[in-house]
């Protein structure tokens, strides 16, 4: 009979020890997850978009074949170069605007 017990036991404590060993491995995956979430709202929170400024005279101090780029193109440039960046922001924070479709690059 005590035999018997102990056996029951140590059943018990296997099953005990299986369920505790289980329940760390989900503890341990919930920790990798939250980290990798971590990482990613710390990369979020620092990002940064960062270009050289195009000089002033850039696209009017250019020639193409045709002569000197006028000044209303190279205001059409730099409102391009613009739109890009805050498209790329937005896209890289992860959110649409108000957009449709059709008003995307």
């Amino acid at each position: 009979k005590l035999q018997e017990q102990n056996n029951l036991h140590e059943m018990e404590m296997l099953k005990l020890k299986e369920a505790h060993k289980a329940e760390i491995e989900g503890l341990k995956a919930q920790g990798k997850e939250s980290a990798r979430e971590i990482r990613e709202l710390k990369k979020k929170g620092t990002w940064q978009l960062t270009l050289e400024k195009t000089p002033e005279g850039y696209w009017t101090d250019r020639e193409y074949s045709a002569g000197p780029y006028s000044e209303e193109y190279a205001d059409s440039m730099r409102n391009l170069q613009g739109d890009i960046k805050d498209a790329v922001v937005k896209l890289r924070e992860g959110g649409r605007d108000d957009l449709d479709d059709d008003d995307v690059l």
